[in-house]
């Protein structure tokens, strides 16, 4: 008789069925168990695409993949400068920005481009980062180890305190019930780094409830980048300098994140202590020098087209890969060919939505960058972005692009 068996017979004493019902119940148990084991372990599926310099598109296609864009400079002052934009999301018809220029601070804007509201802190404190959460704005100072909450107007409304021992530099959310905080600072003993996840509403007395989700680690570099989430419930695990992405799925039945993608820019196999089977394996194998591929920087999936970052020498591009027809839309500007968005600073890609995107860039860079690339700058939105820079006051003032993808 097996545990279950046991535990049905105690809570009803009456039912005393026959030793072949018994049985028949047994094996229906264990097969939903192995069904439910099983979900972690799904079949690998591997797909090798090698990136020529021939399958890239013509920048002409770019509209097949770009509806529109949308550009909104941002009226910065001498007394609310912006330095250096983190992260970018997105509340109702406002933005909200993380600059992390000195302590940092968060800036709420109009979708004019007016700040309406800045939330600073005292010298000691410093801004970690910052998630949107409904009409919240829920603020993470890593050094209190608490999270701030306010409303969009900057009203502030409570603090959570979070565990003493937490020790994170990203915060993302997994859903409204649940964030996800990544510190990667120590490989554990099993060989797998550890993603926190915090109940938001299962408050103790030392904070939120941790629950501790494995990732495979292959590699001393994995805490080299923080994470990027890019739907409820999912997350994009992006590690630039073992040109490796874990895109993974939350369960909020078992508080388990189970992998959807493992894509990596380098032939090297899946790793042998990677916790679980992933949906798919893509291998995308550029053409290029290997120095010069595709690092990991933010990876957004929006229908068939993937939008990835490109970290090298500090400055960050990025490219569309389509996967329905195996062709990319890049700037490939290390292929010898020419850049899709701009040189822009690093980490300044989000996902806003299922066919959204937020871009900035600063003026000053853009007209450097027409300067030297003049026959790229003829792009119908890169010929509106320059055009605007021309009627801006001052080429220091950053501008949002807010980008529809098909």
């Amino acid at each position: 008789m097996s545990v279950r068996d046991g535990i049905l017979l105690s809570r009803f004493p009456n039912l005393l069925l026959p030793m072949k019902y018994l049985l028949t119940i047994s094996l229906a148990l264990l097969a939903i168990t192995s069904c439910k084991e099983k979900k972690a372990h799904i079949h690998s599926k591997a797909v090798t695409i090698k990136i020529e310099p021939s399958s890239y598109r013509s920048m002409d296609s770019i509209d097949n993949i770009i509806s529109d864009i949308k550009f909104i400079p941002i009226g910065t002052s001498d007394t609310n400068l912006i330095g250096n934009i983190e992260k970018i999301s997105i509340a109702g018809d406002k933005f909200v920005l993380l600059d992390n220029l000195g302590n940092g601070s968060i800036k709420i804007i109009s979708d004019k481009g007016k700040i309406l509201q800045t939330i600073t802190y005292q010298e000691k404190k410093k801004i970690t980062d910052f998630v949107v959460n409904n009409d919240k704005l829920e603020v993470y100072l890593e050094l209190d180890r608490k999270i701030d909450i306010f409303d969009l107007t900057g009203h502030f409304i409570q603090s959570k305190m979070l565990s003493r021992n937490l020790l994170a530099t990203k915060m993302e959310h997994l859903d409204n019930q649940s964030y996800a905080f990544w510190s990667g600072t120590t490989l554990n003993k099993d060989g797998y780094y550890r993603m926190l996840v915090y109940d938001r509403f299962n408050e103790l007395s030392d904070g939120f409830f941790p629950i501790t989700a494995k990732i495979g680690g292959n590699t001393g570099t994995l805490n080299m980048y923080p994470f990027y989430a890019i739907a409820p419930d999912q997350l994009n695990v992006c590690f630039p300098l073992c040109d490796t992405i874990f895109t993974l799925f939350h369960d909020k039945e078992t508080t388990d994140l189970y992998p959807k993608y493992y894509i990596s820019f380098t032939d090297n196999p899946l790793p042998k202590n990677y916790i679980n089977d992933p949906d798919i394996v893509y291998y995308l194998i550029s053409a290029c020098d290997h120095r010069y591929s595709f690092f990991m920087g933010p990876f957004m999936e929006f229908g068939s087209n993937i939008i990835f970052g490109d970290i090298v020498s500090g400055i960050k591009f990025y490219g569309i890969w389509d996967k329905q027809a195996n062709k990319m839309v890049t700037n490939a500007a290390r292929c010898k060919l020419h850049n899709l968005d701009l040189e822009i600073p690093m980490n300044t890609i989000q996902q806003i939505g299922k066919d959204k995107a937020l871009v900035y860039y600063y003026p000053y860079l853009l007209m450097e960058w027409a300067a030297a690339h003049k026959d790229a700058a003829n792009n119908k939105y890169v010929k509106e972005l320059l055009a605007l820079c021309k009627k801006l006051k001052k080429l220091d003032n950053p501008i949002l692009a807010q980008i529809t993808i098909k």
